[in-house]
């Protein structure tokens, strides 16, 4: 794959836009991308919500949001690019896509083999990752290997290690075909290339926090985009469950009787860990943590081991990631530009990933 490619070795993008398709909203982005040393750089940032029109599917409206969106971006935001950048062309797209456009399904796979083998990046990606399947009428988007364990081991750095046994823990994310391919129709015009790196809201997440607060090792994570929640469990600094909620937020007794059930499930798994982050709009965050005080949900803890809910913010991203005087705060595109600039930069997405697609890569039909 060309973008593996580029990652292991080549050619790294100095410039990205970003794109976050939620729920109710979608925020583009113009990124500068830095070295270990310095902070990547927000250097234009809009954001539109999805108002369907009268007689206008959500779907409809979401794809008529993202040409809009994109075009505004390429109009008002290439400027600020040639002035930073020298170029008014950014190398790469990274797209994030939250429910309830996409469904996330974690799962873990094993192979396990009586002579010893080497674990390479083609075995993961050939044995593992190639293998999904989408369903019918999807398309697989995203396929991210989350967690890997050699001979019953976790570890960071597992190829080229002689094993007789590999379990991967993969995080896989489709898309209707149609949505999907309206989508990469119109990212193919407006920014004029042939890759994309389309990762699932989750996924993103998930590694950006662990980037952000990485001695928070054991943590569950609240993501909310609009009416969706989706719910990780970390442990040991792998996520090793989730659970996404549809149209819940409206109310906080109906979120509160979901999300109960859904971390009661969560906790058969493991013990909940007491640290929280929850990744939502400044109106919800009370929401969530006035239902996370009532005795019935705290209950689901361990004695001695009440929630603290930490509202995730852009301060915490400063030290990371720098905006212009102009750019106004957004979370979720700080959180994506954190992401972007530690897996180009490195070389390698971490934990590990095989996100990428080609628009070759979408059916026609």
């Amino acid at each position: 794959m060309f973008f593996l490619k580029k990652l292991f070795g080549f050619s790294i993008p100095t410039s990205v836009v970003l794109l976050d398709i939620g729920a109710e909203s979608i925020g583009g982005a113009y990124v500068l991308l830095s070295d270990a040393d310095t902070p990547s750089q927000v250097i234009y940032q809009v954001r539109r919500n999805i108002s369907p029109r009268t007689n206008e599917d959500h779907i409809t409206a979401m794809e008529r949001t993202l040409e809009e969106l994109g075009a505004q971006l390429v109009r008002e935001g290439t400027p600020s690019l040639l002035r930073k950048s020298g170029s008014g062309h950014a190398n790469f797209v990274l797209v994030s896509i939250s429910a309830p456009w996409q469904e996330t399904r974690l799962h873990t796979k094993q192979l396990i083999r009586k002579d010893p083998f080497i674990f390479t990046k083609d075995l993961l990606v050939e044995h593992f990752l190639k293998s999904e399947e989408a369903g019918t009428g999807r398309t697989r988007v995203d396929t991210s290997a989350i967690g890997v364990l050699l001979n019953g081991y976790s570890t960071q750095d597992p190829f080229g290690k002689l094993v007789n046994r590999a379990t991967v823990t993969m995080l896989t994310s489709t898309i209707a075909t149609n949505a999907v391919r309206n989508i990469t129709k119109s990212l193919r015009r407006l920014f004029h290339m042939k890759e994309a790196l389309v990762l699932s809201e989750a996924s993103l997440h998930y590694q950006a926090i662990r980037l952000a607060f990485p001695h928070e090792k054991d943590s569950i994570i609240f993501d909310a985009s609009g009416q969706e929640l989706a719910i990780s469990l970390v442990r040991a600094g792998q996520l090793v469950g989730l659970v996404e909620l549809r149209r819940v937020t409206r109310s906080e007794d109906t979120w509160a009787v979901e999300a109960r059930a859904a971390l009661h499930t969560l906790s058969k798994q493991a013990p909940l860990p007491s640290r929280i982050f929850l990744i939502s709009n400044e109106d919800r965050a009370k929401l969530f943590k006035d239902a996370l005080a009532k005795q019935e949900m705290q209950a689901l803890w361990l004695a001695g081991k009440k929630p603290s809910m930490t509202a995730v913010l852009t301060s915490h991203l400063q030290t990371m990631v720098k905006l212009d005087t102009d750019v106004e705060p957004d979370t979720r595109i700080s959180l994506m530009a954190r992401y972007a600039n530690k897996a180009f930069q490195n070389g390698v997405l971490h934990p590990l990933s095989c996100g990428f697609m080609t628009y070759e890569d979408i059916p026609n039909s």
